[in-house]
């Protein structure tokens, strides 16, 4: 049987899980700021679709899908550094 100890073997640090989880959170709440077609194509990328994928579901051209998906992360970088650069200065 396991006991609490057994545990602690491994490092958990609840500051470092509590940190993380806020930066989710931080970035769900900026997702929902985003145009409709920029949150889209983020959330597709981020669910593991391939860009044949994205663009049909998107219904653009399968190249277009590399630039949209860039400008997208970078308008996403734009508004986290601008309100939030001290949590994510690093990323």
């Amino acid at each position: 049987m396991e006991t609490l100890d057994d545990q602690n073997d491994m490092p958990y640090d609840l500051q470092i899980d509590f940190f993380n989880g806020e930066k989710q959170a931080i970035v769900l709440k900026v997702l929902d700021t985003l145009p409709d077609n920029v949150r889209e194509i983020l959330l597709l990328y981020n669910n593991g679709f391939s860009y044949a994928e994205m663009a049909e579901i998107m219904d653009i051209y399968p190249a277009s899908v590399g630039t949209t998906l860039v400008r997208a992360i970078n308008k996403l970088k734009e508004i986290l550094k601008l309100h939030y650069h001290e949590m994510f200065e690093q990323n």
